[in-house]
């Protein structure tokens, strides 16, 4: 009996460290897998510094990653740290559960020139050739659950090529405590953004899945109409504008009768000074 109690431990024994043997290299191949066929399966070269996967636990942290232009040299978009947690007890129920979802350090660039965008070529890269295809309209029955989601200090910005204007958003955070697909969970979020001259949106919504319920609140803050200049100079013909908006809104209502939505609030909009191609208009409101 004895014999047979020291060979069961000696097997477990074995799977466990063979387990965690794998577990360790689990993250250094993924790491040389992507860098090696990122080409491949985006069309873009892409670079990671570190992945590390925990089989044990679900934890996943990738750290560094950059996806480059076209010309292979230039940043198109990446992050500096993706840390995500996954119950992996709980795949064999048919549920797919994210107990945390952290992305800081977010960055992107959207460049166009004329009707041509810098990420033309991966969605070509995706784009299915077969025309064809059925598409499985089949509910699937299986639950995606994802709780603490954070996207912290993402910066983002947009130039136009052809008219030399352009817009950055160098400070946008997300915060969602939790949602499900395919369940009957509450989602809730906020969303908070800084703008580059000035101002910052916060905006914060539930949703109820059962009664279709929702709320949505936006505040806007200070924000300088300076950052829509570029925009609209060449729709208005004028020169320059300045002046601060604020908002304070609430809507509330049901996703089946959105027409039939509440809405409140107000809005102010102070210092407003439009020049036109002659000079500043004095007056201001």
């Amino acid at each position: 009996m004895k014999k047979i109690v020291k060979i069961l431990l000696w097997i477990v024994g074995i799977v466990v460290a063979l387990f965690l043997l794998v577990s360790l290299l689990a993250g250094p191949i993924a790491k040389g897998y992507v860098n090696r066929h990122g080409e491949d399966l985006t069309g873009r070269r892409v670079h990671v510094d570190h992945v590390g996967l925990n089989l044990f636990t679900g934890h996943v942290n990738i750290r560094d990653l950059a996806v480059y232009e076209d010309d292979a040299a230039t940043v198109f978009a990446g992050f500096d740290t993706l840390d995500v947690g996954v119950r992996l007890l709980k795949i064999p129920f048919r549920t797919l559960h994210f107990g945390h979802i952290t992305l800081a350090g977010l960055h992107a660039g959207i460049r166009q020139d004329g009707e041509q965008f810098n990420f033309n070529s991966l969605i070509a890269h995706f784009a299915s050739d077969d025309t064809t295809e059925v598409q499985d309209t089949t509910p699937s029955d299986w639950v995606l659950k994802f709780y603490n989601i954070r996207i912290s200090h993402a910066r983002l910005h947009y130039d136009d090529v052809s008219t030399g204007k352009s817009w950055r958003v160098p400070d946008v955070n997300l915060r969602v405590p939790g949602f499900e697909l395919g369940g009957e969970g509450n989602t809730e979020g906020g969303l908070n953004i800084g703008f580059e001259r000035g101002g910052r949106l916060g905006v914060v919504a539930n949703y109820d899945a059962k009664s279709n319920n929702y709320g949505l609140t936006v505040s806007l803050a200070d924000f300088a109409l300076g950052n829509i200049e570029s925009f609209v100079n060449d729709m208005l013909r004028v020169e320059s504008l300045d002046g601060s908006l604020y908002a304070n809104l609430k809507a509330e209502g049901n996703i089946d009768e959105i027409m039939n939505s509440v809405v409140s609030g107000n809005l102010a909009l102070l210092g407003l000074a439009v020049g036109d191609e002659n000079g500043k208009v004095p007056e201001t409101v």
